[in-house]
């Protein structure tokens, strides 16, 4: 994916960790969290795991979770939504690429579950 810079705004829903990254981007989950599945976990990975993994991938990335069902103080509303910030284009389309694979494999993991 290419990296667009994003426009200079105020913060809005959800962008508030998101200020002063030059590359921002709300990806939507497209699954919502449920107690027996577990959306948001398997998101963030035991321990952190996946999303430490993309960090370490993706060096000056941020990534976080916000929506329903995310815990997020400052946006648990809506649906939930991986937001991927950096202030490289680099770091930026890596973080997206592998949080869309991310996703990519949470969302089958979900499918087969349902079978």
């Amino acid at each position: 994916p290419q990296a667009l810079p994003r426009p200079a705004t105020g913060a809005g829903k959800g962008e508030g960790k998101g200020r002063g990254l030059q590359f921002f981007r709300k990806i939507e989950v497209g699954l919502e969290d449920d107690p027996r599945f577990r959306v948001v976990q398997r998101l963030i990975g035991p321990g952190g795991r996946n999303v430490q993994d993309i960090l370490s991938k993706a060096w000056g990335a941020k990534i976080w979770i916000i929506g329903r069902g995310s815990r997020s103080w400052e946006d648990n509303v809506g649906p939930l939504v991986a937001c991927v910030g950096a202030t490289s284009a680099a770091s930026f389309d890596m973080a997206v690429g592998l949080v869309e694979e991310l996703l990519e494999r949470v969302r089958e993991d979900h499918k087969q579950s349902a079978l």
